[in-house]
């Protein structure tokens, strides 16, 4: 049992930034959540939160305060501990995109990265904390992120400082007056460990002293991969005396526009960082759940299809292998509690979404390349193959449409319609574009080699 292996905290992660559910959507998912016998929520509520540092940071459907605490509320009474987290250094669209903060950029026109030597940065990261803890003062644990801040590095300042202290030293420089705002309200900070992986054993051993890394990676297992969360990393981690939890993954670490979760990858990737608990000692393990990519990147699996892996992960980090009677088994849970119908009539809609978009994206891509045969050989041009690729095309188009009002039916009662409008534009304009693009340079051939 895992309870054996040390794992006692079994976290699942919710991000708020994509495909946001409803504030009774969201109390229905812990149900679910805790029939998964997860016992940890880390919440990322990004625009979803009730910010008062500057009410610009909530999106049009922002959760209210009593919102939160009746989320906080109702997981406490299921059993679960609720960690937030806010982004501190990289990943921060959600802020950074505003014209006002402009000035807290690493790179003047990209939004993404803060830049930890401005004035007042990390003055700005303490009032989001507070903004947060003001609804959630009980936490034990804080989660600041701190992880793929691309462009680290780039800003003057920052190049003059690294060349003459080291990218640690920096990282340090912003995180450590942070860790320090938390740990005077007895709150342990967590850190994603990217962003630190090959920093030398004295600044390890600093950042340990004061806070826990999470180490993360959805591909291979640690023992087969050669990235970033290679057990060799985790070793050195484990030689620095830090104390590490593990994130593998329900959803959204498939792709970056993906309509429902590989469930054979997931469980795959859960195994591996379970087993690794054997022998590592980790402080938990959350499985995340991400909606997007970052904030300016396209909305990706809705949790809605995605309940039957949630179970079937939180199957394995519980029970230390996959559910008897497998994903049947997780889908006969869900009709146990009222979950089962909605859920597969979501799951089926994007199953059909989704052969569609990769149907129509094979078309696109063998009829440009057809055009170019035609092109550069003239004695290609009479077989009237890329016409009928252009048919193929508007057909596979034509069944993304229809499958697509069959997941807007599914998930109008649990995501605001914004969110669903987002989600379908995205996938159904492109092919649209693709469409007139392709239909327009065949005219153009065409008048040319009449």
């Amino acid at each position: 049992m895992i309870a054996a292996m040390g794992l006692q905290r079994r976290g699942i992660h919710l991000d708020f930034k994509g495909l946001p559910p409803t504030p009774r959507r969201l109390l229905e998912l812990l149900d679910v959540i805790a029939a998964a016998r997860f016992n940890l929520v880390l919440v990322e509520w990004e625009d979803m939160f009730p910010w008062t540092v500057d009410p610009a940071f909530r999106s049009a459907t922002a959760y209210s305060e009593m919102d939160v605490l009746e989320f906080c509320r109702t997981a406490a009474q299921r059993g679960m501990e609720v960690v937030p987290l806010v982004q501190s250094l990289g990943h921060m669209e959600t802020f950074l995109s505003l014209p006002r903060y402009r000035y807290l950029r690493e790179v003047e026109e990209r939004a993404d990265t803060l830049h930890p030597l401005a004035d007042a940065a990390a003055d700005f990261i303490r009032l989001l904390i507070d903004d947060v803890l003001r609804l959630m003062p009980n936490v034990k644990y804080f989660h600041l992120g701190g992880d793929e801040a691309l462009t680290l590095g780039t800003h003057p300042a920052s190049r003059q400082y690294i060349d003459q202290h080291g990218i640690a030293r920096l990282y340090l420089k912003h995180v450590e007056p942070l860790i320090d705002h938390l740990a005077r309200r007895g709150i342990r900070p967590i850190l994603w460990h990217d962003m630190i992986h090959d920093w030398p054993q004295a600044a390890l051993q600093q950042i340990g002293r004061q806070a826990d890394l999470m180490v993360w990676g959805y591909g291979d297992g640690p023992e087969q991969t050669s990235s970033h969360y290679r057990t060799e990393v985790i070793d050195k981690f484990c030689a620095a005396n830090i104390r590490l939890w593990a994130a593998t993954a329900y959803k959204g670490a498939d792709g970056c526009s993906m309509d429902l979760p590989v469930l054979e990858a997931r469980a795959r990737n859960a195994t591996a960082w379970l087993e690794l608990s054997r022998r590592i000692p980790f402080q938990g393990i959350v499985a995340t759940g991400w909606s997007r990519y970052s904030a300016h990147r396209p909305q990706n699996e809705p949790i809605d299809g995605a309940l039957d892996v949630v179970l079937f992960v939180g199957g394995i980090l519980h029970d230390g292998g996959a559910p008897p009677g497998g994903i049947e088994a997780c889908i006969e849970k869900l009709r146990s509690l009222d979950h089962a119908e909605p859920f597969l009539k979501c799951r089926d809609a994007l199953g059909e979404l989704s052969a569609a978009r990769r149907d129509a994206w094979t078309v696109v891509q063998h009829l440009r390349e057809q055009i170019a045969l035609e092109q550069c050989d003239a004695q290609r041009r009479w077989g009237a193959h890329a016409q009928i690729l252009l048919t193929l095309l508007r057909d596979a188009a034509q069944r993304a449409r229809q499958a697509a009002t069959r997941v807007r039916d599914a998930l109008e009662d649990n995501v605001d319609a914004r969110w669903i409008d987002e989600y379908l534009h995205t996938r159904l304009d492109a092919i649209d574009r693709e469409i007139e693009n392709l239909a327009a340079d065949l005219a153009q051939f065409a008048a040319k080699t009449a």
